[in-house]
């Protein structure tokens, strides 16, 4: 079964991966959310913007998960473009 609430790190040798780790968990978090993770942004510090379902989650590092970035609008899908110390959220929007 392929579980959709992990953020998985590997290495790199010879063009192939190797050393597979588990760099986020996010087990805890999915059973309160829809989605956790669709796409990644690593800032230059290494703290990652992982976006999903209407949210960002922000992850050290370390591997801390440091909060969630919700916006007021409920989103289907999220965008994060990182520059320059501006962080750029676009948005599609849910509509029922």
């Amino acid at each position: 079964m392929l579980k959709k609430d992990l953020v998985l790190a590997f290495g790199l040798s010879g063009g192939c991966l190797n050393n597979k780790q588990i760099f986020f968990d996010g087990s805890k978090l999915a059973k309160t959310r829809n989605s956790l993770f669709d796409g990644f942004n690593i800032y230059c510090s290494g703290v990652l913007f992982a976006t999903g379902l209407g949210s960002v989650l922000v992850i050290d590092k370390d591997r801390k998960y440091l909060g969630t970035i919700m916006p007021c609008k409920k989103l289907l899908n999220v965008v994060l473009i990182l520059k320059k110390n501006i962080f750029t959220l676009l948005a599609q929007m849910f509509w029922k």
